[in-house]
């Protein structure tokens, strides 16, 4: 996420960027940019793209420098399309996805994946077009107090032996609810689903991917054994 938000800061004003945002995405995806280049990033605070080629070219091995160029110059044809479309390009085009998901494959059998995180950003994007003001929007947010009559948000795993009249539950889909990290504890995974679904006294809405519903949902519904959850 801090690499997604270095390169929607980077995109915003391409003839300031700041050399600090540089030194978090040249690295990610990897490019092969020699040593040299995090020390010549550090010779000024703020760059162009025209600098960046002209002085990188020289001093950290052109053809390399300009693999990262040309990802910048790609994410400015994408910003009058919104940050949504910023990110997707991002995680897909310039590969932030291929680098969560090398970063997971060491994960398994826990709950945080950066891939969930990179996903989870995208979506919220589509509440916030503006480019410039996204980060500075998301980090109100999060700040914001609640109060005693907001929505209470939280994971399953806060609000074990809480209970509220109405409580919806958000993601159940097929790599989230069974989560795919956890592919060898699926009994352990409907436990998370029960605790969630059983929070609510009066009703309880899954909010769910048609593309790809979760197999809990089937078998809520009677329509798939839990032999079939996971079917080839």
């Amino acid at each position: 996420v801090r690499v997604a938000l270095a390169y929607l800061r980077l995109s915003s004003d391409p003839n300031r960027m700041a050399a600090a945002d540089l030194d978090l995405v040249y690295r990610r995806p990897y490019r092969g940019i020699r040593r040299e280049f995090p020390q010549l990033l550090t010779t000024r605070s703020h760059w162009t793209l025209k600098d960046l080629d002209s002085v990188g070219a020289r001093a950290a091995g052109g053809s390399k420098v300009r693999e990262l160029i040309d990802d910048l110059e790609l994410l400015n044809t994408r910003a009058p399309q919104g940050t949504a479309a910023m990110l997707a390009c991002v995680r897909q085009e310039i590969g932030l996805a291929a680098v969560a998901s090398s970063l997971d494959e060491g994960k398994l059998g826990q709950f945080e994946a950066h891939s969930d995180e990179l996903t989870a950003l995208e979506q919220v994007a589509a509440l916030h077009p503006p480019i410039r003001t996204f980060e500075s929007w998301i980090r109100k947010g999060l700040t914001h107090r609640g109060s005693s009559d907001g929505v209470v948000l939280a994971t399953v795993h806060k609000v074990k032996g809480q209970e509220w009249n109405y409580v919806a539950v958000y993601g159940v889909s097929e790599g989230q609810l069974p989560h795919r990290l956890c592919l060898e504890d699926v009994e352990g995974e409907r436990r998370v689903m029960h605790v969630a679904v059983t929070r609510a006294r009066r009703q309880a809405l899954l909010l769910v991917d048609k593309s790809q519903p979760s197999p809990f949902v089937g078998q809520l519904l009677g329509r798939l054994p839990p032999s079939q959850e996971r079917p080839a």
